[in-house]
């Protein structure tokens, strides 16, 4: 019996290729302003799509997916985020949500991870 049913492996699959792909688009468009960030998120992109593809046909790696996204979400935040204005709080429960996101899925990630390993966190 697997641990996770398969819509939910499939739902973490289409989610990486296609954050992946815009992200890509993202980058391609803006590619004017190279910095060390712009290449560290092209490769991490470039490894989503790749194993995103592979999860999606064999599904293995989708908590190394789960993983990538929670990291696509965490940047993506702190990347860009909008100031705040004092008069109206609008934005902020956004940027809490975009961190929250990203640190559900990379814990989600760790936790299958250590689930198919047998890896018991208190003895």
């Amino acid at each position: 019996m697997e641990p996770v049913p398969l819509w939910g492996i499939i739902f973490i699959n289409c989610m990486t290729i296609l954050s992946s792909i815009w992200i890509l688009i993202r980058l391609y468009r803006n590619r004017s302003k190279r910095s060390a960030s712009f290449y560290i998120y092209g490769i991490a992109s470039l490894i989503g799509l790749f194993l995103g593809v592979i999860s999606f046909f064999y599904h293995i790696c989708h908590a190394l997916c789960a993983i990538i996204i929670g990291l696509f979400l965490f940047i993506d935040t702190f990347k860009y985020k909008k100031t705040i204005s004092k008069l109206s709080y609008a934005s902020y429960p956004s940027v809490i949500k975009g961190y929250g996101g990203g640190i559900v899925f990379m814990f989600y990630g760790t936790m299958i991870i250590l689930l198919y390993y047998n890896i018991t966190i208190v003895r």
